[in-house]
């Protein structure tokens, strides 16, 4: 499963409740080539999340109300966010956290009191393997949607296989790609539809109709794990989880 397209600069996200170590933090990396987004409480985390995967979050385990491990622990159980790498900070290196945060796959485990430069490596390490991890997997599975035939096509180490779409269902597939990563509300949806002139599509229960054909049809090239390439944002709309190339 591929994991999202990083943007330029990338974007990180950084749980923490101490304004000052954000602002600072938040500033540092700014310096070091990376967009920064920080968030003082798990809800307003939770919130952005579903709005915007980052390339990479930064979480505190000791905030003012929750635990960041416990936050950790749910996003492991999201599809969306299962391998989104994570870095935990720490003020005291308890053995029992370090185990805890492990148990959940993070892929850093630092105190907050050490060098910017330490937090600055790891995440450059993270995301620089990330990135050969995804170059690789890219040349093995590939993606296409031919938009004049209506037709999705899959590559797997060679071996191509296709399967016919609707003009609706090519229209919508179209629109999440050029969108990969981000949320489309269904209002947002069907006004792009309004612009198409489809003007049969005039509904979300339309839209969510449309959706269920879709994961079908990438259930046929890819087996059941196709149901998750498009993801339900609960109460916003929908995801797209792998990368298409659109002709």
């Amino acid at each position: 499963m591929e994991r999202l397209t990083y943007l330029t600069p990338p974007l990180i996200y950084l749980l923490d409740d101490d304004p000052v170590f954000t602002a600072t933090t938040v500033q540092l990396l700014k310096f070091a080539g990376y967009h920064g987004n920080a968030f003082n409480t798990p809800e307003a985390f939770a919130k952005a999340m579903k709005i915007r995967l980052p390339c990479l979050a930064i979480i505190d385990i000791e905030l003012g109300e929750g635990s960041g491990l416990d936050l950790i622990a749910l996003l492991r159980q999201q599809y969306s966010a299962a391998e989104l790498p994570l870095v935990v900070l720490t003020n005291h290196d308890y053995d029992d956290n370090y185990l805890l945060a492990n148990s959940h796959k993070v892929n850093a485990f630092l105190e907050k009191r050490r060098d910017f430069m330490v937090l600055k490596s790891s995440i450059d390490n993270i995301l620089q393997n990330l990135s050969q991890q995804e170059n690789s997997t890219t040349a093995k599975d590939e993606w296409l949607l031919d938009t004049l035939h209506w037709v999705l096509y899959r590559k797997t180490n060679g071996k191509k296989t296709s399967v016919k779409l609707s003009e609706k269902e090519s229209l919508l597939l179209d629109w999440l790609s050029r969108h990969h990563g981000q949320v489309l509300s269904r209002d947002h949806i069907l006004t792009l539809f309004q612009h198409a002139d489809a003007s049969y599509i005039n509904s979300a229960r339309s839209i969510d109709s449309l959706i269920r054909h879709l994961r079908s049809k990438m259930v046929q090239l890819m087996g059941e794990d196709g149901d998750l390439l498009i993801e339900s944002v609960y109460g916003r709309g929908y995801r797209l989880m792998v990368h298409i190339n659109v002709h």
